[in-house]
């Protein structure tokens, strides 16, 4: 009888012990579950917050992108007034071609009638002397026929001297016309050449503003799906902390369970042995009471088993989710004919999701116009350039991507760093950068999205074309890039 009463008290006392153990296991996690639920709220503030921001990136990204089709417009049609005003310009100097070769004409032509003019004085003055001479009738007829004659050919001389100089004054008067038309022109042409200039620059600013706005935009895209992501992190805490205390709460239970089974064996031992009606009924009692707190600690190990069992599913399905937000993107990139694995049309997240479902997944492209998506392994290497594509790939992958194409001062060809380490150019060859003439021309080339590049990168692809690396002048610009790129 006594050995009964100290295993009871040891089994008491165990209970209680285990008890506390589970109890302070409990507080614990309830003030851990708390903590995870603050975090998420503020995680949640956050991304909100971090969404407002991208929209507003967004807005500023559009609102930039009128403003270059606005300049766009300006410049074509300060393009067109220059080609207007070069036209007239040609006309205008065709006209004053027209009026030298009527001055020229008309002085030709006066000169002639000075001539004409003269001869017809010298013939006059031959008359005259052959009048004076004249010994008889005949002669004196003869020398007054000739001096009539060359007063004729005198007045028609003056006549045709006349003519000669109204021709020069309004061949003058054609040439002044000419040069005021040309001198109107080259105004008009300088005023076009100067919008043209003005929507040049515009264009450049607005290139400017629009890549620092999708830029921003991008970055306020990854904060806010960073923020999400540390949402749902604290989120599969709390999913944990819910499971790790339905744990506590079913081994808890266990032991109650353990504890009533173990009373009701002594309660039937109890019953067996008792004498009186008192003692039995008494018995009676423990063994109900003990039967209760059985069948109350099986209730809570199922409890416990059910919200372990919702509270994993819930785990797997954040699981998912933060798979789905866990990719990162390289814009305007693809790895055309590499490492396909498999090709479907869906939502990002469809792709997301079906990428996820294949171990052998590291990314994908993908074009937003047609939502097409190219599944693709690790393998492929040769990035190309491509604005209507972005490739996706997995926050844990290991592959090493390029950087994206940008315009450095004084390099006026958009350049990056490759995957291999080395410096590369835009190019449509593979041999020869894109040259531009300043730096603004570079911007204009990189907004303007050129399609078809194959990059031509330094060091041995550069060495294989020229002979050297580009690395070993310090001019020259793949030298120049590394600096800047590093």
């Amino acid at each position: 009888m006594y050995l009964l009463i100290i295993s009871i008290l040891i089994v008491l006392v165990l209970s209680y012990l285990i008890y506390n153990k589970i109890k302070n296991n409990m507080d614990e996690i309830q003030y851990k579950l708390l903590e995870a639920q603050k975090k998420e709220e503020d995680a949640l503030i956050s991304a909100q917050a971090a969404e407002a921001a991208r929209l507003q990136s967004e807005k500023v990204m559009l609102d930039a992108k009128k403003e270059k089709m606005d300049a766009l417009k300006n410049a074509e049609e300060a393009k067109a007034a220059q080609e207007q005003a070069e036209k007239q310009k040609q006309e205008a100097l065709a006209q004053a071609q027209v009026a030298k070769e009527m001055q020229e004409k008309a002085l030709f032509e006066s000169n002639s009638a000075k001539n004409a003019q003269q001869k017809a004085l010298d013939d006059m003055q031959k008359a005259q002397a052959s009048l004076s001479n004249a010994e008889d009738q005949k002669q004196v007829q003869e020398a007054q026929l000739a001096i009539a004659k060359a007063n004729q050919d005198k007045i028609k001389a003056d006549l045709e001297a006349a003519n000669a100089k109204l021709a020069q004054e309004k061949a003058a008067k054609e040439i002044e016309i000419a040069k005021r038309t040309q001198m109107q022109n080259y105004i008009e042409l300088s005023d076009a050449a100067k919008k043209k200039l003005e929507s040049d620059l515009q264009i450049t600013e607005a290139a400017k503003k629009n890549a620092v706005a999708e830029l921003e935009a991008a970055k306020a895209a990854r904060i806010e799906l960073d923020l999400k992501l540390k949402a749902k992190e604290a989120e599969l805490e709390q999913v944990l902390l819910k499971i790790k205390a339905a744990i506590s709460s079913k081994e808890g239970a266990e032991n109650k369970y353990n504890d009533a089974i173990n009373k009701l064996e002594v309660c039937n031992k109890d019953l067996n042995t008792a004498k009186t009606n008192k003692e039995k009924v008494e018995a009676a009692a423990e063994q109900e009471k003990a039967n209760a707190k059985a069948m109350q600690a099986k209730l809570e190990i199922e409890i416990a088993n059910k919200v372990i069992e919702i509270n994993t599913i819930n785990k797997n399905e954040i699981n998912n989710i933060i798979k789905l937000i866990n990719y990162k993107i390289y814009s305007n990139t693809d790895y055309q004919g590499q490492g396909d694995i498999h090709v479907m049309n869906g939502t990002l997240d469809e792709c997301k999701y079906k990428c996820n479902t294949m171990n052998n997944c590291n990314g994908f492209i993908r074009r937003e116009s047609d939502k097409k998506c190219w599944l693709k392994d690790n393998s492929p290497t040769n990035a190309t350039y491509n604005n209507t594509l972005n490739y996706y790939y997995k926050d844990n992958s290991t592959k090493k991507l390029p950087s994206s194409f940008n315009c450095y001062s004084g390099i006026f060809t958009p350049i990056r760093m490759n995957a291999g380490g080395d410096v590369e150019c835009m190019s449509q060859d593979g041999k020869n950068c894109m040259w531009q003439k300043d730096d603004n021309e570079c911007i204009k080339l990189l907004s303007n999205n050129t399609a078809n590049i194959i990059p031509f990168s330094c060091g041995n692809k550069h060495k294989e074309v020229y002979g050297i690396t580009g690395y070993e002048n310090n001019e020259h610009w793949c030298n120049k890039g590394k600096l800047k790129l590093n």
